[in-house]
């Protein structure tokens, strides 16, 4: 997981690089309509009532597959999972599963554009608790932003974050179910974002 974050963030790093050096010539415009494919690194960080009392964080992936509508309204659905690094004990998994609706602020002739997002999903983790199982999951709502800087006509870095919050209402000790926890995760998600229109 190391090797494929410093990767991605090399790849970023040069693509942005090269745009900057590109300098006066042929525009690029951000269009981002029609559909999208996404890859990217899920630093995540989270919390749970009585079970994760400290923030817990570490660092996965995801894929998002998405759809825009028009220039400033897109749909997508998205998959992600972080490898948990807790203070005692061994690492666990942190899933979301989500989908999402993103406004785009700002005109398609410019190379960049902001965007605000908002959505639900599902989050499921499990981890041992003195040496007990706890397994969780439940529904959340989340709301983000970010920014897309087109790299080429069709690919594009995007460099956003989320913040969710929703209850583990499917939480278990040891079998035994348990009350609805109160939940809440932070991620920070650098792309790469593929464009299937601007081929």
């Amino acid at each position: 997981m190391r090797a494929a974050s410093f990767i991605l963030c090399s790849v970023l790093a040069a693509g942005l690089q090269a745009a900057s050096a590109q300098g006066v010539g042929a525009p690029r415009i951000s269009n981002t309509a029609g559909n999208f494919l996404s890859v990217h690194l899920d630093f995540s960080a989270w919390e749970v009532d009585h079970f994760v009392n400290n923030i817990e964080s570490g660092i996965g992936g995801g894929v998002k597959f998405g759809a825009g509508l028009t220039q400033s309204v897109a749909i997508y659905v998205n998959g992600a999972a972080a490898a948990i690094i807790p203070r005692t004990g061994k690492a666990y998994s942190l899933r979301h599963f989500e989908g999402g609706l993103r406004y785009y602020v700002g005109e398609a002739s410019n190379e960049s554009r902001y965007y605000v997002e908002l959505g639900a999903g599902y989050r499921t983790a499990g981890f041992r608790v003195q040496g007990r199982d706890f397994h969780a999951h439940g529904p959340h709502g989340f709301l983000g932003g970010g920014m897309v800087f087109f790299l080429r006509p069709y690919l594009a870095a995007d460099i956003g974050a989320k913040f969710a919050a929703g209850p583990m209402d499917q939480s278990t000790l040891d079998g035994q179910t348990l009350r609805a926890l109160q939940a809440t995760s932070f991620r920070f998600n650098p792309a790469l974002v593929y464009y299937f229109n601007r081929r």
